[in-house]
């Protein structure tokens, strides 16, 4: 079965692809609870609140262009749009997901002896995520 591959991936962020991600994260939550009526067994789930989550790795002199084009420290960013594309080459559908009012809320810098490069994880939180769209919005 055919699968989607680092090799399909790109990220669109600041107006601009960036080539230094190394791994990201995103997902989506929602709170469900159970329902109670009658007798000891759930009727339902009560639908609550949806949270969204998203992390990226990427390589220091990412963390420093971001650094650079915000002014400053990262966590005082404006909100902003990630976009991330999968474009395989093997004949599967070409896929969009849209992560919208991405903020920045904590990073650390760390390298070890012996290292060839510095990676580093920034941990954000954001607004919404749109899975699969197909139109991308304006930045």
């Amino acid at each position: 079965m055919k699968q989607y591959a680092w090799e399909d991936y790109k990220v669109l962020m600041g107006g601009r692809f960036v080539t230094g991600v190394r791994g990201f994260t995103y997902g989506t939550e929602r709170d469900k609870q159970p329902i109670y009526g009658e007798g000891s067994q759930v009727q339902s789930y009560g639908r609550g609140n949806v949270t969204h989550h998203c992390e990226m790795k990427c390589l220091q002199s990412e963390l420093e262009a971001i650094i650079l084009s915000g002014g400053g420290d990262p966590t005082d960013i404006p909100p902003f749009t990630v976009v991330h594309s999968y474009t395989p080459k093997r004949g599967l559908p070409i896929v969009v997901d849209v992560i919208k009012d991405v903020e920045i809320t904590s990073f650390e810098k760390s390298m070890d002896q012996g290292a060839n490069y510095m990676e580093v994880t920034l941990q954000c939180v954001c607004v919404k995520i749109d899975y699969n769209v197909t139109k991308i919005p304006n930045q």
